[in-house]
């Protein structure tokens, strides 16, 4: 009966030795690889498709507000300061109430906006997060110098403030 020290590994015991490390460190490499293969498709997905929404707001047309710009929403009378917008909505907007009645429904730009939370209170009840609206119901604010925004995210979207424009 030979003894091979307790080390386990001897040869043709098919459940280790070096042969068997060498297999689960190739299949941990190649495991390893696929993850960082899909990883990078999904960045080029990502990029290509922000490419493309990069190159299709490009053209302006239509669209009458830019971001950092605060407005005033026609129906609910709260200030909210522009972080984006598109040409079209990407969700079914046609059932909101916001949108119901408009002239040109949810065939319009959209812009999302951060309301002012003072505003937000007093007229709704209480805070709100972000908000998507029609272009139809903004207007420009009569009153540059009711441009301040109070919200939570502001610091996190925009690097500073200009009391002409908000």
């Amino acid at each position: 009966s030979a003894d091979n020290g307790g080390s386990g590994g001897g040869a043709g015991d098919g459940g280790g030795g070096r042969d068997g490390e060498e297999r689960s460190l190739t299949s941990a490499g190649l495991s390893a690889a696929y993850r960082a293969a899909r990883h990078v498709g999904k960045v080029d997905d990502y990029l290509t498709t922000n490419l493309l929404e990069r190159q299709s707001k490009v053209a302006r047309d239509g669209i009458h507000f830019h971001v950092g710009q605060v407005l005033k929403h026609r129906k609910y009378g709260y200030r909210a300061v522009v972080f984006g917008w598109e040409n079209r909505p990407h969700l079914d907007v046609s059932h909101w109430d916001g949108v119901v009645g408009l002239p040109s429904g949810a065939d319009q730009p959209f812009y999302r906006m951060l309301p002012d939370n003072d505003d937000c209170v007093k007229l709704l009840g209480g805070p709100r997060g972000v908000r998507y609206v029609a272009q139809e119901n903004l207007e420009e604010l009569s009153i540059a110098s009711e441009a301040h925004i109070s919200h939570e995210l502001m610091p996190h979207l925009f690097t500073a403030y200009s009391p002409s424009d908000g």
